[in-house]
């Protein structure tokens, strides 16, 4: 069975999560939008947790030999493929192994990160950008997630973890994007400031969720998918030199079969 995927199901999905946005979720999020070199801005409406440790390990658990589900992922039955009979399944959620600061496509000149490969693990250890008084960071890259669908995958959405912390306040995001080789989609952002006293957690994308792109397992398993992060000054903030930290970024994608 050839392998395909959700024509851009986040369009459908977008244009009535777009509605409730504009109704609920713009009183708390700067719901705007932006074509530009990097694709359309998309407003983050997925949920942010926090813990006094900073961590939040939501890893699914394992398939093994007695389920005949693949290693790392779990069945999701909660979630409506709009295919009977093909139950939707998680991978993930998984780290890269690969980290690097780059600068940014659309030439500005942004702080880089420090130390980026400390952002391949939930550890207390992150990778840093000073800003100073730059306006913004360099793209974070993490790739080489590893992902292995099987032959007949259906391919559904993409979610990505972030944990990230700015202790002297005055951070927010700027892009939070994935890197598919030849395609470009939507990134997406959260309007709330990153937190400082806390490590928080947040999620961008969900099940359903292509980020704008009609995507295929193809699209994820090669070592250069992945995830670029950027964050921006705060400009209501009034801090003069930001520093963002980042302590781990996680990736899972669903698919049906």
């Amino acid at each position: 069975m050839k392998r395909r995927a959700l024509v851009d199901r986040a369009g459908l999905f977008g244009s009535v999560t777009g509605l409730a946005s504009a109704l609920g979720m713009c009183t708390f999020l700067a719901c705007s939008g932006s074509d530009n070199a990097a694709g359309i801005s998309d407003a983050s409406t997925n949920s942010e947790t926090v813990s006094e440790a900073g961590k939040n390990d939501s890893s699914a658990s394992s398939g093994d030999a007695g389920d005949g589900l693949p290693p790392n992922t779990t069945l999701d039955p909660s979630v409506d493929t709009g295919k009977p009979g093909c139950t939707a399944k998680k991978i993930g959620p998984l780290s890269g192994k690969t980290a690097r600061s780059v600068p940014r496509r659309d030439g500005q000149d942004g702080a880089p990160w420090l130390d980026p490969l400390n952002a391949l693990a939930k550890d207390s250890s992150f990778a840093r950008s000073e800003l100073g008084g730059k306006s913004n960071t360099q793209e974070l890259q993490i790739t080489n997630f590893g992902f292995a669908l099987p032959p007949d995958a259906f391919f559904l959405g993409v979610e990505v973890e972030l944990s990230r912390q700015a202790p002297d306040k005055g951070l927010v995001d700027d892009e939070v994007a994935l890197i598919v080789p030849n395609k470009t989609g939507r990134f997406k952002f959260i309007a709330t400031a990153w937190p400082s006293s806390i490590v928080g957690e947040h999620h961008y994308g969900q099940a359903l969720d292509t980020w704008g792109m009609d995507m295929y397992p193809a699209d994820v398993e090669p070592t250069d998918f992945g995830v670029r992060i950027m964050a921006k000054r705060d400009a209501d903030a009034g801090v003069d030199a930001p520093v963002a930290l980042v302590d781990g970024v996680r990736i899972s994608v669903w698919y049906c079969n």
